[in-house]
């Protein structure tokens, strides 16, 4: 107790100065070395806190599907249960409808029965009438025959009546020859041949009449022949006609036996219509039950959310005092000190004109966490992925933001992702409930536009094959995203699959007519839709450093947007580098899980990152955007987003 003992006050206070200024000179390392311990803890909750966040969203997008689907199951239950009672309805019409034609069909049997007996005895007066017209035939065949006879006869008459005149005019002669003697017998000769010509003249007559008798006759025989077969046709009518009848009785008998079966199986449909429209009203109700747990379901899930929310939003506060108080050790060490007199370096940096794009980079710029990192940012618009990656092969950019389509190129080795940004839901199908589009299902034959080669159509992809529907069951029709916004809104289109803002767009021109049937979220078991900053392979290696401080910077980014308070402010600053307006950049803020440093540092040590790019790249395989299977860490540099986060 005598190292101070023989010491002058003034040499004391001296030797305590050094002492006290020496601890001050170590402490900001003390603290820093200590910051990075709680670090380390920061981003195991922040993890913990997006984690549950990835989750929650999964479970919520699930929930809502649920939600809208109880509500359509609710809605068509009524509907299922009024139709119900309106075929009940109709079966007791047709019960009535069936006991009348039952009805009918009996009186049918009993006419048809009588018409039966009505053709049996008109077939037997038809015989009989055939029987007496034979009998006609016969004795008008013999009157003819007859006459015929009778003609003979005259024929004769009239030979002797020529030959008695012959005589009678001999013996006229003779007569005269003998004088007075033969006076009488010429008197007689006259008389007999007036008797012969008289006989001639009558058998002419008779011979006349026995003609025309003939003529007659041989017309009658005609005649009765053409009856005879008139007759005979009309017999094989009615014979055909009863065997007809016959038919016809027996389909009405088979009738008459369906008949009584559909009375009987419409006896056994009202038997079973009372038991559905008793099982329908307590189907409709136990869905309005459902319906009604599941909006309690949802109301709770929603004080998860916020419980959630809040535990993120408290790790993030106390990831910015753990920042501020390494700032504050930074700029007192000697590290510190000596980087405050350097000169900063320029980045170019390219984005697309969208909240995902500039939601971490404009933050880290506006707060300052590129100047910590002694870097100086300018930002360059670009259409899309393919361009930016262009734009950095022309050595005109540095970093870039690209979507999810644009990773296959980083599979194929044009450059390297050197940090995850967010997850995207901006992808989704949207349906028409004018076209009845309100479920996966629903479908099936469908009109769906779609956008070839895109992220959207993955989900697309995904949906049909979880729904067990294939592609060429529905009509996908190819389009460009503006077509297919307004080809959604004039109806055109049945469903259509596509990305934020379009997917905004048209939901706020339909109304209460357009319905998200899936996104991202309902198949995050297997898709990723993956957002990330990137490099050019050769920058990353020349620029270790520079990709680690910038990687850094965008992370301070990623916090800050990462907090629900800070979002309209975020928009704001997005609305001032674009020409997006504050409310649709704010309205874009929905359209992504937004990952936090500590979800990108820890899930890349623990190989959840990895698992994100291995999904993305197995569904590019899938749709033929890349050949072949790359490992992850050959394209994406997870060692730099875990040091990034130290």
């Amino acid at each position: 107790m005598v190292f101070f003992g023989n010491k002058k006050h003034g040499e004391e206070k001296t030797e305590k100065g050094i002492i006290w200024k020496e601890a001050q000179s170590d402490l900001p390392d003390k603290i820093t070395k200590k910051l990075g311990n709680l670090n380390a803890n920061i981003l195991e909750m922040n993890y913990i806190a997006d984690d549950t966040n990835v989750a929650i969203n999964a479970i919520g997008n699930s929930i809502d599907i649920i939600n809208d689907g109880n509500s359509e199951l609710a809605s068509r239950t009524r509907e299922i249960n009024q139709t119900t009672v309106k075929i009940g309805n109709a079966i007791e019409k047709t019960g009535g409808y069936v006991e009348e034609l039952d009805t009918a069909t009996q009186n049918m049997l009993n006419s048809n029965e009588e018409v039966m007996g009505i053709f049996r005895e008109l077939i037997e007066e038809n015989a009989n009438t055939e029987n007496c017209i034979e009998e006609i035939a016969v004795n008008t065949m013999e009157t003819n025959r007859s006459t015929q006879e009778i003609q003979q006869a005259i024929d004769m008459i009239n030979s002797i009546a020529s030959k008695t005149n012959l005589l009678s005019l001999n013996a006229s002669i003779e007569a005269a020859r003998a004088g007075e003697a033969g006076k009488g017998f010429a008197v007689v000769a006259g008389e007999i041949r007036a008797l012969a010509e008289q006989s001639r003249k009558s058998a002419e007559e008779i011979g006349k009449i026995i003609a025309d008798l003939e003529e007659k006759s041989n017309k009658s025989v005609s005649n009765i022949k053409m009856v005879q077969g008139a007759f005979q046709k009309q017999t094989e009518s009615l014979e055909q006609t009863d065997s007809m009848v016959g038919q016809v009785n027996g389909l009405i008998h088979g009738v008459a036996e369906k008949v009584k079966q559909i009375e009987a199986n419409t006896n056994e449909l009202n038997k079973e219509k009372n038991f559905i429209i008793q099982n329908m009203e307590s189907l409709e109700k136990l869905s309005d039950s459902n319906y009604s747990a599941t909006e309690n379901i949802v109301f709770r899930f929603r004080s998860i959310v916020s419980n959630a929310l809040g535990i993120g939003k408290k790790s993030l506060q106390i990831t910015n005092i753990h920042d501020e108080m390494k700032k504050i050790c930074t700029e007192n060490s000697v590290h510190g000190r000596g980087r405050q007199g350097q000169e900063k370096e320029e980045l170019n940096v390219a984005y697309m004109p969208n909240y995902g794009s500039l939601c971490a980079v404009v933050p880290a710029i506006k707060l300052g966490y590129f100047e910590r990192e002694n870097l100086n940012v300018k930002l360059y618009a670009y259409a899309n992925g393919l361009e930016i990656i262009k734009a950095m092969e022309e050595g005109k950019i540095d970093f870039g933001y690209v979507g999810n389509g644009a990773h296959k190129f980083c599979i194929k080795g044009r450059a390297w992702i050197v940090a995850m940004s967010h997850l995207s839901n901006a992808e989704a199908i949207i349906g028409s409930r004018k076209s009845e589009v309100r479920t996966v299902a629903d479908l099936k034959g469908k009109r769906i536009g779609n956008v070839e080669n895109s992220s959207s159509e993955s989900i697309l992809r995904i949906a049909l094959e979880t729904e067990g529907i294939a592609f060429d069951e529905v009509n996908i029709i190819n389009m460009k995203p503006e077509e297919i916004k307004d080809a959604m809104i004039r109806g055109s289109i049945d469903a259509c699959a596509v990305w934020s803002p379009y997917t905004l767009e048209i939901l706020k021109q339909m109304g209460n007519n357009g319905a998200v049937i899936a996104n991202n979220m309902s198949y995050s078991n297997k898709t990723a839709s993956i957002s990330s900053w990137i490099a050019l392979p050769k920058y990353v290696k020349e620029n270790p450093d520079k990709v680690l401080r910038f990687t850094r910077a965008i992370y301070g980014g990623m916090n800050y947007r990462a907090v629900e308070d800070n979002v309209r402010k975020v928009a704001d600053w997005i609305a001032e580098v674009t020409a997006i307006d504050k409310e649709s950049a704010y309205e874009q803020r929905r359209d992504a899980q937004w990952l936090t440093p500590g979800f990108v540092s820890v899930g890349a040590k623990r190989g959840d990152v990895a698992k994100f790019y291995e999904i993305q790249q197995k569904e590019f395989a899938a749709s033929g955007a890349v050949d072949k299977a790359v490992p992850v860490g050959q394209y994406v540099l997870l060692d730099n987003m875990v040091k990034a986060a130290q």
